[in-house]
């Protein structure tokens, strides 16, 4: 709903290693972790390996009381996140403050959308919930669209306030040239700027490397953007 999948696509091709939802490219691209063929046949696993389905039974309140949810949260070990990049997508927002406090020099990249239309979208979803820090047993449809909206540009405010503004970016693809999208990306996680005939992905579907690089071969750059990857990955960084 606010267009991870693309995001996180662009931050593969800069030679980084990413997560997303259970999803995992290493920085050249291949699957990650070692031992998985196909991010999309591994998913169900993944999500356990990467901690995405513990958290998701703790936030919909599998916990009798909210203090048993976020005792739980206290004991999960979010260090399973060592060896990453960058992790994208739910439940990574609703976790933020604590993964902070967990790395204190990781960069936060905000998927931003119309707040109004993300509500919208987002409660289409199955058993989504709204941008909130740990919701342990709140779900969107908990609370109205103005309150939803409420909550979530308290959350934008929250991390604009402890983050300094070297290590926040928001992003909106919507409001946003893709071109510029990738250059300031590619700054802000001190990266080499992709080759003009590189586009930013688009159209990316769950798995990060299906259709979304049939179309990046057809209209983005796909040869390009591989050939820079494969340089990128040489020289990837850890940013923790």
């Amino acid at each position: 709903t606010t267009a991870t999948r693309s995001v996180a696509k662009a931050i593969n091709i800069l030679g980084l290693r990413v997560v997303h939802f259970g999803v995992g490219l290493d920085h050249d691209g291949a699957p990650y972790p070692l031992g998985v063929t196909n991010p999309c046949k591994n998913w169900d696993q993944n999500l356990r390996r990467f901690g995405v389905q513990d958290m998701y039974d703790m936030m919909l309140f599998k916990s009798s009381t909210v203090e048993e949810c976020y005792e739980s949260f206290e004991r999960f070990d979010l260090r399973l996140y060592d060896d990453l990049d960058a992790v994208i997508d739910t439940p990574i927002h609703h976790i933020t403050y604590r993964l902070l406090k967990l790395y204190p020099n990781a960069k936060v990249v905000f998927t931003h959308r119309n707040p109004s239309e993300w509500v919208i979208k987002r409660t289409a979803h199955q058993m989504a919930m709204p941008a909130i820090q740990q919701p342990c047993g709140v779900l969107i449809e908990s609370l109205s669209n103005e309150e939803n909206v409420e909550a979530y540009y308290a959350n934008l405010e929250l991390l604009r306030c402890i983050l300094p503004q070297d290590r926040f970016l928001l992003i909106d693809v919507w409001a946003q040239d893709p071109r510029d999208i990738f250059v300031s990306l590619s700054k802000f996680l001190e990266r080499p700027n992709p080759p003009e005939n590189c586009k930013f992905p688009s159209k990316v579907d769950h798995c990060l490397n299906r259709p979304g690089e049939i179309n990046m071969k057809r209209t983005n750059g796909f040869d390009s953007c591989l050939r820079f990857q494969q340089v990128a990955a040489r020289n990837q960084t850890i940013l923790k």
